[in-house]
């Protein structure tokens, strides 16, 4: 599948979920990320939900990180003009929504991309070998491809994975895993 045809598709049924859908959804997925080890884990960086877009709720495991792993930095992006900006993203934090809709903290202390541990990952679909397809902007390969070699790249979808991305990009960063509502795959 191409990633156009693959936008397409999984944006619209991604749309067309209803809300209790996507409330047991996101349930789903909040279960299997608080049962993964967090252990050694620094800094981890988040995406605040676009709720226009359907997209997985990530608000409820950041309250439960910073209730439950203290000790773990929560980073959460800003887009300026082509890259993302990271901050340290509190309870303290002021949400502002920037002029496409994204909400993004108003300020924070930056964090640069090398020290993230754990990258939760929007994205619409990924395939069997964790390439994954976003809204086609680059912004998260871009950021990805400044992390360490090791920093854990995990995506967050609400469908499996389909079997082959076929126009897959040498800047295209895979993940390593993804997180459904059916369970954790590793790639």
């Amino acid at each position: 599948m191409l990633k156009k045809e693959a936008r397409k598709e999984y944006k619209a049924q991604r749309l067309a979920l209803d809300p209790l859908s996507k409330k047991e959804k996101d349930s789903k997925i909040f279960h299997h990320l608080k049962g993964l080890s967090w252990k050694d884990i620094n800094f981890l960086h988040t995406f605040l939900s676009i709720e226009r877009m359907n997209e997985p709720a990530t608000m409820g495991f950041i309250e439960w990180i910073w209730e439950n792993k203290p000790n773990i930095t929560v980073v959460t992006p800003k887009i300026d003009v082509i890259h993302m900006q990271h901050y340290a993203f509190s309870s303290e934090s002021q949400i502002l929504y920037n002029s496409w809709g994204i909400p993004e903290i108003h300020s924070g202390k930056s964090i640069p991309p090398k020290d993230m541990d754990v990258v939760l990952v929007p994205l619409l679909v990924c395939d069997q070998k964790g390439n994954r397809v976003g809204y086609g902007k680059g912004y998260y390969d871009r950021f990805l491809s400044e992390c360490r070699s090791n920093t854990y790249k995990i995506g967050l979808s609400y469908f499996e994975p389909i079997d082959q991305i076929d126009d897959v990009e040498e800047t295209d960063v895979p993940l390593d895993a993804c997180v459904t509502p059916n369970g954790f795959r590793l790639f």
